[in-house]
């Protein structure tokens, strides 16, 4: 495999994992969607599914939200709107709002 294959291969990885765990979901519960074994999406994730299909990569984006170019393309991802709203919504706190938002996100995501 060449430099250039690997690269592709790890920035697929990196992404397929960051896209899932944005999302909130499990590697099992993208597997079961995209209709792979778990162990499939975890070397892919691991950036040992140098020999997986175009067809299941395209499975996972589905699942994901996501186009296969968006995994390869090797630019920053677009911000979608609310995301860009949230971002500039931050940016306007002063630091003691954004330390009691952090602890709300916090008890949030234990709930």
């Amino acid at each position: 495999m060449s430099v250039e294959s690997e690269d592709i291969v790890d920035l697929i990885a990196r992404r397929v994992r960051r896209l899932r765990q944005t999302r909130g979901l499990s590697q099992e519960d993208v597997a079961v969607a995209a209709g792979i074994r778990p162990a499939t999406l975890s070397g892919v994730e691991n950036a040992r599914g140098a020999h997986v299909s175009v067809r299941v990569v395209k499975q996972i984006a589905d699942v994901l939200g996501c186009s296969v170019g968006e995994l390869v393309d090797a630019s920053p991802p677009t911000p979608s709107s609310e995301e860009a709203t949230v971002v500039e919504q931050w940016r306007r706190l002063d630091e003691d709002e954004r330390v009691a938002l952090k602890l709300l996100l916090a008890r949030l995501s234990k709930a």
